[in-house]
């Protein structure tokens, strides 16, 4: 259902307001919402990277050697794929190391902090988007944007259909951005007037906080609400703008927007964010205000059950990583979730009751004894081990697109190019698909499945 209604207040802005409902889906009961609170870690951050596996699609190399000085916002990486595509670091210091795995592959360029120097830029609050995106290029903030089809850094020569920002977020144990955006309203709303140079500018945002987004302006504000994943921004294009091969847009983080704002309004980059620290596994589960790339050891440490072991996941728990505890922050993620380690076999656990356990299917007892409210502590044990690919119904509903998962994920096996884009490969990404992972009942890595279907059509392309 999507209504049409035009916004006029005297406090807010006068955008084009869309509500779109979706009751399909599923909210995943896990314990940990952090509660709205904010601890300031900045004093005691040490030391923060770049993780490259969060730049889908690039090859990174470095420009400055280990042991080296840099200074905030200074120029430490490019893509080899596309050199208008820089990463700067996020504070100065000493480049500590760069982590390399098989092929001497970079999985994190790690800077230690030392000191606050910081590169100035010339701002001359031009409304020539060229100049804009020469300024967010060399500030290293291009790597913010991002387009659909597929997910890549955007590539600066196109002209998107809109940019719109990505605030919906539904995922379990998903931070508020109305809260930790409310100390960042100007920073913010300057932002929005600087991608408003290069398209249109559209914000998808809760419903349930109009009053706070609707204050800004935006072309659009998009009001979702149901369950998860009526945020992504997959299923909000399908409603509104359908993308195919021929047409794009771009999509960018709310802190994104922010860090955009800081660098039209003070002249340097400040990558200083909140984010959430959440999951049954974190004992106070709160938000920390840090500084983009922070170690995850530097939020988790004392704020975790140290005599079990633990996971600890950049991003949520459907579509985070495991970065361990010598890892780091990644790029586009605004959350640590951390759950216990489920290294058990539980003998004929499909046979129980299951009187403390959660089920999608509602096939245990807990159903009839638990409300609704009820939450519960998950942990990493995927009770049972592959089996044949088998979709039989229950999990193929959780992708509420309009489109055939199984047949969609049945041509990307087999390779087949020209099934895949007639089912819609250029519309999804792997977060699409991640109930319907957490759901298979045949334990597949759908997303890596759907993922290596993207990385083909991109070859191919």
């Amino acid at each position: 259902m999507i209504n049409n209604v035009f916004f006029v207040s005297k406090q807010y802005s006068v955008m084009n307001v869309l509500e779109i409902k979706n009751n399909k889906g599923l909210d995943i009961p896990i314990k940990g919402i952090a509660a709205k609170r904010q601890v300031d870690l900045m004093e005691s951050l040490q030391e923060v990277a770049i993780v490259p596996a969060d730049f889908f699609g690039s090859l990174l190399k470095p420009v400055v050697k280990p042991g080296e000085h840099v200074s905030a916002g200074q120029v430490v990486m490019f893509d080899k794929k596309n050199e208008h595509v820089k990463f700067v670091a996020p504070v100065s210091g000493v480049v500590k190391e760069i982590r390399r795995g098989a092929k001497r592959k970079i999985l994190a360029y790690v800077v230690e902090r030392k000191g606050d120097e910081r590169k100035h830029f010339e701002i001359k609050h031009s409304n020539n988007a060229d100049e804009i995106k020469h300024l967010l290029i060399e500030a290293g903030l291009w790597v913010t944007l991002r387009q659909r089809p597929f997910g890549l850094v955007a590539n600066p020569a196109d002209t998107p259909d809109a940019v719109y920002i990505t605030a919906a977020d539904t995922a379990p144990l998903a931070p508020d951005y109305a809260f930790m955006l409310e100390s960042e309203k100007e920073h913010f709303a300057k932002g929005i007037e600087v991608l408003s140079e290069l398209a249109p500018v559209k914000i998808i945002a809760p419903k349930a906080q109009k009053d706070f987004f609707a204050s800004f302006e935006a072309e659009e504000l998009v009001l979702v609400s149901g369950k998860h994943p009526v945020g992504n921004l997959s299923y909000v294009l399908q409603k509104l703008n359908p993308i195919n091969k021929t047409n794009k847009v771009w999509y960018i983080n709310p802190w994104h927007v922010v860090f955009i704002g800081r660098l039209f309004h003070r002249g340097y980059v400040d990558l200083t964010k909140s984010i959430a620290l959440t999951g049954p596994g974190v004992t106070t589960p709160e938000y920390f205000k840090v500084i983009s790339g922070v170690s995850v050891a530097t939020v988790t440490q004392g704020r975790i059950d140290e005599s079990k072991e633990m996971r600890l996941i950049s991003g949520n728990v459907l579509t985070g990583f495991n970065a361990g505890a010598d890892g780091f922050l990644g790029f586009y993620d605004d959350m640590i979730t951390v759950l216990p380690e489920g290294r058990y076999f539980e003998f004929m656990g499909w046979a129980k009751p299951g009187l403390k356990k959660y089920s999608p299917s509602g096939m245990f007892f807990s159903k009839l004894l638990h409300s609704k409210r009820k939450r519960y502590v998950f942990d990493t044990n995927m009770h049972g081990g592959v089996r044949p690919f088998v979709i039989p119904g229950v999990s193929e509903k959780y992708v509420i697109l309009d489109i055939y998962p199984a047949h969609l994920l049945k041509a990307i096996l087999v390779n087949d190019i020209d099934l895949m884009e007639q089912l819609g490969i250029y519309e999804v990404m792997p977060e699409d698909f991640a109930l319907m992972e957490y759901a298979c009942v045949s334990k597949i890595n759908i997303q890596d499945i759907v993922k290596k279907g993207i990385e083909t059509i991109i070859k191919e392309s």
